[in-house]
C-alpha cells in the first residue's frame, strides 16, 4: 500500500514543480516602460488617451493604448524630437522636429481609435532615448495636429 502512494506523491511533486517554473516565467521582468498622456491641442476638444510604451527585443519600442474623443476618420501619428511639440507651419513632414512617421489609425463612429504599433530602432533607455520626445496626432490630410503628449519614462504623469 505504501509503494503506490509513493508514486502518487512523486507525481504530485513533479506537477507542482512544473507549475512553479511556468509561474516564474510568466513573471519574468519586462523591458523599461514609459507613458504618454494625450492632451488635445485645442482646449475645447475632448481628445484624450493614455499610451504605454515598452522596450521590446533589442531595439524596438511597442506602443499600445487608445485615443478617445476623436472625430470619426483617419489620423496619422508622428514622433517629434521636441517635447514642446511646436505647431508645424507647412505640415508634419516639413517640421524640423519631426523624427518619424508612426503610422495611421482610424477612429470609429464613437471617436475611439485603438492603437498598437512598434517604433523600430528606438529605445527608452541608453543612448538617444525617445523619452521626452512627443507623440503628435494629426488628422489625415491636415497640417495641424489634434493632440500631443510628451513621453515620460516609467511614470503615468
Amino acid at each position: 500500500m505504501i509503494e503506490p502512494m509513493r508514486g502518487f506523491f512523486v507525481s504530485l511533486l513533479l506537477v507542482s514543480a512544473c507549475g512553479k517554473d511556468k509561474a516564474s516565467t510568466d513573471k519574468a521582468p519586462k523591458g523599461p516602460t514609459a507613458y504618454c498622456s494625450l492632451m488635445p491641442y485645442n482646449i475645447n476638444d475632448a481628445t484624450k488617451g493614455m499610451l504605454e510604451l515598452r522596450e521590446v527585443g533589442t531595439n524596438d519600442v511597442k506602443v499600445s493604448g487608445a485615443i478617445k474623443g476623436l472625430n470619426p476618420g483617419g489620423y496619422q501619428l508622428h514622433l517629434h524630437r521636441s517635447a514642446g511639440c511646436p505647431r508645424p507651419a507647412q505640415g508634419a513632414d516639413d517640421d524640423a522636429n519631426h523624427a518619424a512617421d508612426l503610422g495611421a489609425i482610424t477612429a470609429d463612429a464613437g471617436g475611439i481609435a485603438p492603437l498598437e504599433l512598434t517604433i523600430p530602432s528606438a529605445r527608452l533607455t541608453g543612448a538617444s532615448p525617445i523619452t521626452e520626445h512627443c507623440i503628435v496626432v494629426y488628422q489625415s490630410g491636415l497640417a495641424s495636429y489634434v493632440a500631443t503628449c510628451r513621453i515620460h519614462a516609467g511614470s503615468t504623469q
